[in-house]
């Protein structure tokens, strides 16, 4: 998030340049960090995919829940939505 930010505000700097003085934009440096941000920003979004497409993978592979529950406890027992769990309680999990 914190490339594509940049990405924005360099391009915004650059068309505040561009539109009211008319620069050339071929030697502007912030067109290029424009371009870098922005490159930046979707190679990280990406990689992030690809790590979440890995980590789903791993867990489905292992045929294990990602975490287990122990115990239930303060609950009302819940049966296809007739009846609402009470908002203090609480899920102990397993370590």
């Amino acid at each position: 998030m914190g490339a594509m930010a940049l990405g924005v505000a360099s391009g915004f700097l650059t068309l505040a340049m561009k539109l009211p003085m008319c620069l050339d934009m071929t030697g502007n440096p912030f067109l290029y960090f424009t371009v870098r941000f922005w490159t930046a920003a979707f190679q990280f979004m990406g990689l992030g995919f690809l790590i979440e497409l890995t980590t789903r993978t791993y867990h489905e592979c292992q045929a294990k829940p990602i975490y287990a529950v122990r115990e239930i406890v303060g609950a009302r027992r819940f049966s296809l939505g007739h009846e609402e769990r009470e908002p203090t309680s609480q899920i102990r999990l397993r370590a």
